[in-house]
């Protein structure tokens, strides 16, 4: 047991490494219901998704979302205590499937099949993936309910009565944890058939012993329809595929599972390839495997029962990861391998004892020796490779866009961690990739108009949000950032018209698209007032308040050249250094611009004139960072706050610093900025957004 434990916490204590990746973002940063420990009692009500508002699902998990609430009041959104979380479930799940060994075999058999369990690498993304703790913890409480119910049925039930109960609960929490747990009562009656060799005929006398598990399962149907209105409400579909095309895709999705049990390689988080629907060589071939599959259980039942048993457990608990239809466009997924693969580790351990002691002692032995060591090796290697792919957005979907070039939601999804990044080429181009795959792909047409938008390429961006509406008509989100691109165009009435919309689906929210509709009818008037502004200026180029209204019109239609050229114009007409608010509205133009070198030169000489200026000090370090020193900006905004503590925009100024800190991966240190910025503001916008990524680097200690 504990060479077993050590091995399993070993090969994976690198994954306490990694941060959240993928749907970790939605399933816990962003999942309000596992953050309110008070909700708890709420969870049985609700699909997993209901923390969502409009997003609703056929997943129906409370113990996921238990011990989601669990985690967050002991250790909060630290990546690294998720995943330590992760990897001591796992060797949970071991100690209990080798205690059932124990029972079922022997302690050789025990010990090398949990082994071979411990170390395929096909376990990586149930294992170093936070959101795939569903799997795991559901595989401890089926181990665990089949342990005890093993146990039960070799005394008599006078005896036995409390491991029956515990069987029934561990069974009735693991439904609760994923719907993989369903088939379970299938496998006692596969056990009693398989491996306790009950004839057919008379499966029906251990109807006392699976009958409580029957009224467990009707338990959560109740609890499960109550809280869905359904037993799978959601019609939601990628695949739709009929009786006869299922009859072809099945055996060969079978096929590939069992392939990557025999060879673990060429690892993919989003496997993408249109299922076989026709008779051809690979389905055929597919189908008699899957027959010779269920054929072999019963062909192994007189000699070989724990084999049979563990084959008949292999298919009944892979059979719900079967359902295509249900699943997704990514039917085929490496941790739906993981309870199945127990089947496989009792073949795997049995394979090796029955080689071991048919080689003799000398060559052959050592040979054989010599080639379970290079087997482990290669699985040891394999998961160690495996685990840095899931440490972070950016690796992992990177190598997963390069295993499946042809899905267009991993293209986005590499252009939306790019554009967080601030890598906006990079985003842009994965995200015309994705269009270009599935153009009727709404949320990638809406990043990559944002994305172009804030390249500066209003127009084109545009166009992509234009689709992204129409395919999803009356999306708040994508009206305000239509409108503001549409300002960027200076089309003020459709901006007005996006807005105006916008209000009428949000109108909790109206006063703020109002104050934006005001701001656009001030500057379609100051936009009709330019020729008259600027004919006034070069009436009397002396005069400064002519040039300076002019100067902050343009600023109000965000023509920073323009700006830029009237406030110089009146710096020139000033003896040096220049009026200091004049000096001020030159550094913003400038910085506005993108000229971060004038920008601080500016903002130096306010500063010269008027040391104790927070706001521009503050607006300094913006540049400097901006402008690639970060040490300098850092000094800046310590000296903000060393002047004033309790400024104003106290907050503003420690979620800068945690920018900053960012820029020099000094993750602890942006963690701690980002925390006072909240303990001022709760709203403050930038630490509520970065926080979450930046404890995702926070080392394990």
């Amino acid at each position: 047991m504990l060479i077993l434990l050590g091995v399993s916490l070993a090969v994976y204590a690198n994954s306490v490494r990694n941060g959240f990746v993928a749907d970790d973002d939605v399933q816990i940063l962003r999942n309000t219901v596992a953050k309110d420990s008070g909700s708890v009692p709420e969870n049985s009500s609700t699909d997993a998704y209901g923390f969502a508002g409009d997003q609703s699902s056929n997943y129906y998990r409370p113990v996921q979302l238990a011990v989601y609430a669990a985690e967050y009041a002991v250790y909060g959104v630290r990546p690294w205590a998720w995943h330590l979380l992760g990897v001591c479930v796992n060797a949970g799940a071991i100690a209990a499937a080798y205690f059932l060994l124990l029972g079922l075999a022997d302690p050789e058999l025990a010990f090398w099949a949990c082994l071979f369990f411990a170390l395929h690498p096909m376990h990586v993304e149930a294992v170093a993936w936070v959101a795939s703790l569903p799997d795991q913890l559901c595989a401890l409480l089926l181990f665990l309910a089949m342990l005890a119910y093993h146990h039960a049925r070799s005394r008599a039930f006078a005896r036995a009565w409390w491991l029956y109960a515990l069987s029934v609960a561990a069974f009735f929490a693991a439904t609760l944890t994923k719907e993989t747990a369903l088939l379970f009562p299938f496998v006692l009656v596969a056990y009693e058939f398989f491996y306790r060799r009950r004839p057919l005929l008379r499966l029906w006398e251990a109807w006392p012993s699976i009958a409580p598990f029957a009224v467990a399962f009707g338990i959560y149907f109740g609890l499960r329809w109550q809280a869905l209105g359904a037993f799978a409400p959601s019609s939601d579909s990628f695949l739709h595929l009929g009786p006869g095309q299922l009859a072809f895709a099945i055996p060969v999705v079978v096929a590939r599972y069992v392939g990557k049990l025999l060879l673990p390689l060429h690892f993919n988080f989003f496997y993408l390839s249109p299922p076989t629907v026709v008779l051809n060589r690979a389905s055929a071939a597919a189908i008699l495997l899957l027959a010779l599959l269920v054929a072999l259980p019963f062909l192994l039942r007189a000699k070989q029962p724990l084999l049979a048993f563990g084959l008949a457990w292999f298919l009944l608990i892979l059979a719900p990861a079967l359902d295509l239809n249900a699943i997704g466009e990514n039917y085929f997924t490496e941790r739906y391998l993981y309870i199945p693969s127990f089947g496989f580790a009792i073949f795997a351990g049995w394979a090796w004892l029955w080689l071991l002691r048919r080689t003799r002692a000398g060559p052959s032995r050592w040979a054989a020796w010599v080639a379970l060591a290079l087997v482990l090796a290669f699985c040891v290697v394999q998961i160690e490779r495996r685990i840095p792919v899931l440490h972070d957005d950016l690796s992992l979907y990177q190598a997963t866009a390069l295993a499946s070039p042809n899905s267009a939601r991993v293209q986005a999804g590499l252009a939306v961690t790019y554009e967080q990044a601030g890598n906006l080429p990079e985003a842009i181009e994965y995200g015309l990739r994705a269009v270009a795959i599935n153009p009727a792909y709404g949320s990638a047409q809406f990043n990559l108009g944002n994305s172009l938008v804030e390249s500066g390429r209003s127009a084109d961006g545009i166009e992509h949000l234009k689709i992204a509406l129409a395919l999803k008509p009356g999306d708040v989100l994508t009206l305000r950032s239509l409108a503001n691109a549409y300002v960027g165009q200076r089309q003020w009435a459709y901006a007005e018209l996006s807005y105006r919309r916008a209000a009428q689906l949000d109108p909790d929210h109206a006063f703020y698209y109002q104050h934006f509709i005001d701001n656009l009818v001030r500057a379609e008037k100051i936009q009709a007032q330019i020729p008259s502004l600027r004919k006034q200026a070069e009436r009397d180029p002396k005069s400064v308040a002519d040039w300076n209204l002019l100067g902050h019109a343009y600023a109000t239609l965000l023509d920073w050249d323009n700006a830029v050229a009237c406030f110089q114009h009146i710096l020139k007409l000033q003896p040096a250094p220049g009026d200091p608010a004049v000096l001020a509205d030159l550094a913003t133009s400038e910085q506005q611009k993108g000229d971060y070198a004038q920008a601080i030169t500016a903002y130096q000489e306010v500063l010269s004139l008027q040391p104790q200026n927070s706001s521009v000090r503050a607006a300094l370090a913006t540049a400097l960072y901006f402008a690639g020193r970060v040490d300098e900006s850092i000094a800046q905004l310590q000296q903000v706050l060393r002047a004033d503590p309790t400024w104003q925009h106290a907050d503003d100024v420690h979620a800068a610093l945690g920018l900053d800190y960012e820029k020099q991966s000094n993750w602890s240190a942006a963690a701690a900025e980002y925390e006072q910025a909240l303990n001022l503001n709760p709203q403050q916008r930038m630490a509520q957004q970065r926080l979450p990524v930046v404890r995702a680097h926070l080392p394990a200690n």
